[in-house]
């Protein structure tokens, strides 16, 4: 194996840009360089795979010319940390080109290029695709939060969003609505039909729930057959109004069980609004909870406010 000699006083190692340019395309990151204006002088091998540029394509173009509107802040921003105050940084940039709407993260480091008066000139930036183990991480994030039959969110994330509209409702002196669905006779739709016709009954639900509400609103399935909603800047009357339009709307419903079965499918509900006692979950859920139970007994199909 032969023996690379490094010469032993530095002004005898002189590199020259193409050996540079050599290196850095076969890097395992992209790299570039940007001048004072933000303008592209310098991208490698792997920077032009990615932004679809051929080897010897012509470079002095900016972040505008080649990326999504809604990338550019995020980039200006941090390049101006670089360029302007001299600052260091790694961050997480997501990025779609203009030609193609695919979003691809890079764990981005970015350092300031000085002259010899030590004046900032441009940046120097190497990027790592890493939306492979982001999108990995966001999946997993979906998962711990959401119901894997219905795709509503779970009770963990319901709890932390009823927690979380507590402490805004105390402090910005607004209410919210917190209403406890449930299915009536559930148990012997699973008895009678099995367990197949009960998960249709949940998913049909669901679905005219998230079509029922407000992009604001907060809807999960809390367990079994009970589901919950979160209504923030609602009062009692208001989100009666809505029960009750729900109501007509399952009313209207028949779920095919099977070729020769189907099914009419009736709920219950118990609606609470915030008082400022209530500064955790359970206080205003448990409220919810019974006024749902006395809707029951008073003949299901109802709800109780």
């Amino acid at each position: 194996m032969p023996v690379i000699k490094l010469a032993t006083e530095l002004t005898e190692l002189c590199v020259d840009e193409a050996l540079l340019t050599l290196i850095a395309d076969h890097a395992g990151v992209i790299i570039y360089v940007k001048d004072k204006a933000r303008r592209y002088k310098f991208i490698n091998h792997r920077g032009r795979q990615y932004l679809g540029l051929a080897n010897d394509g012509q470079l002095d173009f900016c972040d505008e010319d080649i990326f999504h509107p809604s990338c550019l802040k995020t980039l200006s921003s941090h390049d101006e940390r670089v360029l302007e105050v001299g600052e260091v940084i790694e961050q997480l940039e997501s990025l779609q080109s203009k030609d193609d709407p695919t979003t691809h993260h890079f764990l981005v480091t970015k350092k300031p290029i000085f002259n010899q008066k030590n004046q900032i000139i441009g940046l120097l930036g190497f990027a790592v695709d890493v939306t492979e183990m982001q999108n990995r991480q966001l999946d997993l994030q979906h998962m711990a939060i959401t119901d894997p039959l219905t795709g509503l969110a779970n009770r963990r994330f319901f709890m932390s969003e009823v927690e979380r509209e507590c402490a805004r409702a105390k402090r910005q002196n607004t209410s919210f609505v917190l209403c406890v669905i449930d299915i009536d006779n559930f148990k012997k739709i699973n008895d009678n039909y099995g367990h197949t016709a009960g998960d249709k009954v949940l998913i049909v639900i669901a679905e005219l729930l998230k079509s029922s509400l407000r992009q604001e609103d907060v809807v999960a399935l809390l367990g079994g057959e009970e589901f919950g909603l979160l209504l923030p800047t609602t009062n009692v009357l208001l989100a009666s109004q809505l029960i009750k339009r729900l109501l007509v709307e399952l009313r209207k419903f028949r779920i095919q069980i099977s070729d020769k079965v189907e099914i009419g499918i009736t709920v219950s509900v118990g609606i609470s609004e915030w008082e400022e006692q209530d500064k955790h979950f359970e206080s205003i859920y448990h409220k919810a909870d019974k006024l749902m139970y006395e809707a029951k007994q008073n003949g299901k199909n109802r709800f109780k406010a």
